[in-house]
């Protein structure tokens, strides 16, 4: 984030928040010259050979995975990982899309890893919410696909990988 005229307060800046994306998604040049996420989704039909492109970058070079980490002033705020497709035959990357194996994969490396509680009364646990590590970790799961949400400030809006890599969002 730059600050710009409307933040300034008496010649002064009242705050500057710096935001550092590290990711394996290459950044690319939009037409004014701004170096952008590249647009991995969002095309609603726009440009066909762009998201053949995109979509070939992502299943032949990234290998289906998006990996992000997100620091704010220096201190991350989130890791988050979304494998788009699970090749069965790739051994180094992990298939939580169970709840069984997501378990077993971290009581396989000795890593804490307790289900969230969603209501202390009832005793209630999120079906997709865990404390790993003493961090709250979601997984959204569906047929193929998974993303791997870990928030270490317990305060992060996970929407904001959605602006990312949508193709509007340029620094």
């Amino acid at each position: 984030y730059t600050p710009d005229e409307d933040d300034k307060i008496n010649g002064g800046f009242k705050y500057v928040i710096k935001f550092d994306m590290y990711s394996n998604v290459k950044p690319v040049k939009n037409e004014e010259g701004k170096l952008c996420p590249t647009q991995l989704w969002h095309f609603y039909r726009k440009d066909s050979i762009k998201e053949k492109r995109n979509r070939d970058y992502l299943k032949n070079k990234l290998n289906n995975r998006i990996i992000t980490y997100l620091f704010r002033n220096d201190t991350l705020l989130y890791k988050d990982i979304i494998v788009d497709s699970i090749d069965k035959s790739r051994k180094d990357i992990a298939d939580f899309t169970s709840i069984d194996k997501i378990i077993k994969y971290y009581k396989s490396l000795k890593i804490s890893i307790k289900p969230k509680i969603k209501n202390k009364e009832t005793g209630e646990m999120y079906s997709n919410r865990f404390i790993i590590n003493n961090y709250e970790t979601r997984f959204y799961k569906e047929n193929n696909f998974y993303e791997m949400f870990t928030d270490y400030k317990g305060d992060n809006y996970h929407a904001v990988l959605d602006h990312l890599y949508d193709g509007y969002r340029c620094y």
